[in-house]
Protein backbone atom coordinates (compact mmCIF):
# COMPACT_ATOMS: atom_id res chain seq x y z
CA UNK A 1 0.00 0.00 0.00
CA UNK A 2 1.83 2.95 -1.44
CA UNK A 3 1.09 6.61 0.76
CA UNK A 4 1.67 9.90 -1.01
CA UNK A 5 3.42 11.14 2.35
CA UNK A 6 5.65 14.61 0.95
CA UNK A 7 8.68 14.26 3.53
CA UNK A 8 10.42 17.28 4.33
CA UNK A 9 14.26 18.07 3.65
CA UNK A 10 15.20 17.65 7.93
CA UNK A 11 16.26 14.21 8.18
CA UNK A 12 14.63 13.70 12.06
CA UNK A 13 11.26 15.17 10.91
CA UNK A 14 11.05 13.00 7.74
CA UNK A 15 11.84 9.92 10.67
CA UNK A 16 9.12 11.51 12.78
CA UNK A 17 6.22 11.58 9.75
CA UNK A 18 7.67 8.16 8.40
CA UNK A 19 7.06 7.15 12.39
CA UNK A 20 3.32 8.70 12.60
CA UNK A 21 2.22 7.46 9.04
CA UNK A 22 2.97 3.74 10.00
CA UNK A 23 1.31 4.28 13.28
CA UNK A 24 -1.95 5.31 11.48
CA UNK A 25 -1.46 2.69 9.08
CA UNK A 26 -1.32 0.07 12.03
CA UNK A 27 -4.05 1.53 13.71
CA UNK A 28 -6.14 1.56 10.48
CA UNK A 29 -5.33 -2.43 9.60
CA UNK A 30 -5.96 -3.51 13.63
CA UNK A 31 -9.26 -1.52 13.51
CA UNK A 32 -10.42 -3.28 10.11
CA UNK A 33 -13.39 -1.96 7.65
CA UNK A 34 -15.84 -1.96 10.83
CA UNK A 35 -13.29 -0.31 13.48
CA UNK A 36 -13.34 3.10 11.21
CA UNK A 37 -17.06 2.82 11.29
CA UNK A 38 -17.61 1.78 15.34
CA UNK A 39 -14.40 3.57 16.89
CA UNK A 40 -11.45 1.99 18.70
CA UNK A 41 -12.43 -0.90 20.64
CA UNK A 42 -12.54 0.29 23.53
CA UNK A 43 -15.01 2.82 22.35
CA UNK A 44 -17.07 0.44 19.88
CA UNK A 45 -19.78 -0.37 22.45
CA UNK A 46 -20.32 2.74 23.64
CA UNK A 47 -20.90 3.89 19.91
CA UNK A 48 -23.58 0.67 19.26
CA UNK A 49 -25.08 1.47 22.59
CA UNK A 50 -25.52 5.28 21.51
CA UNK A 51 -26.26 4.25 17.56
CA UNK A 52 -29.02 2.11 19.09
CA UNK A 53 -30.50 4.97 21.61
CA UNK A 54 -30.64 7.10 18.21
CA UNK A 55 -32.81 4.44 15.94
CA UNK A 56 -34.99 3.53 18.08
CA UNK A 57 -35.91 7.07 18.93
CA UNK A 58 -35.94 7.64 15.02
CA UNK A 59 -38.28 4.01 14.65
CA UNK A 60 -40.66 5.22 17.67
CA UNK A 61 -41.17 8.78 16.20
CA UNK A 62 -41.79 7.27 12.89
CA UNK A 63 -44.53 4.75 14.81
CA UNK A 64 -46.28 7.52 16.68
CA UNK A 65 -46.78 9.51 13.51
CA UNK A 66 -48.53 6.17 11.73
CA UNK A 67 -50.30 6.24 14.76
CA UNK A 68 -49.13 3.01 16.27
CA UNK A 69 -48.37 4.34 19.69
CA UNK A 70 -47.82 1.02 21.18
CA UNK A 71 -44.73 0.55 19.87
CA UNK A 72 -43.41 2.71 22.35
CA UNK A 73 -43.81 -0.15 24.73
CA UNK A 74 -41.25 -1.88 22.73
CA UNK A 75 -39.14 -0.04 22.47
CA UNK A 76 -39.06 2.42 25.80
CA UNK A 77 -37.01 -0.59 27.60
CA UNK A 78 -34.60 -0.81 24.98
CA UNK A 79 -34.08 2.70 25.28
CA UNK A 80 -33.32 2.25 29.00
CA UNK A 81 -31.47 -0.72 28.68
CA UNK A 82 -28.92 1.23 26.30
CA UNK A 83 -29.01 4.38 28.10
CA UNK A 84 -27.82 2.45 31.18
CA UNK A 85 -25.57 0.89 29.59
CA UNK A 86 -24.16 4.34 28.09
CA UNK A 87 -24.09 6.22 31.75
CA UNK A 88 -23.83 3.26 34.38
CA UNK A 89 -21.23 2.86 36.87
CA UNK A 90 -18.33 1.32 35.01
CA UNK A 91 -15.43 1.85 37.83
CA UNK A 92 -13.82 -1.38 39.05
CA UNK A 93 -14.28 -2.41 42.56
CA UNK A 94 -10.76 -2.99 44.16
CA UNK A 95 -10.65 -5.56 46.68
Amino acid sequence: MASNVILPEDINLAKKVIDTEHEINKKKTENGFLGNFWGSPSSAPNNIAALTVVVLVIYGVICSMNSDADCWETINPLITLSLGYLFGGKTKEIS
